[in-house]
């Protein structure tokens, strides 16, 4: 799977939502967005792909990226899984400016608790 857009909603962070919509080149999922309210639920991320009916919220969601290669994955032994692949991990080439852009905006998601979860 590969990003074919990243969309970074950087106008409502000072309120303490951060947002990264991943548009992909693979249907299911088509886009798979991933969220924190840092106020109003801040120890939970939210993941959508496809549909809102697939969202989530949860504290098992980590990432990795290496090699331009994201991977978003739920621990083991959260019984989570990808709703199109049945998997706890999908993998996703993004380009190096398309991290760049989302980088900040993934230490803030990916920060529960205030400790980072890398």
């Amino acid at each position: 799977m590969t990003t074919l857009k990243v969309q970074v909603d950087k106008d409502i962070e000072d309120d303490g939502l951060y947002i990264v919509t991943l548009w992909v080149d693979l249907t299911p999922p088509r886009y798979i967005s991933v969220s924190r309210d840092a106020y109003e639920e801040p120890d939970v991320i939210y993941i959508e792909a496809q549909d809102q009916i697939y969202g989530k919220k949860t504290t098992n969601l980590r990432y990795s990226i290496s090699d331009s290669i994201l991977r978003l994955y739920f621990l083991p032994g959260s019984e989570v899984f990808f709703h199109w692949n049945n998997s706890s991990e999908v993998l996703i080439k993004i380009n190096e400016r398309d991290w760049e852009v989302m980088q900040e905006s993934f230490k803030n998601i990916f920060s529960l608790g205030g400790r980072f979860m890398h």
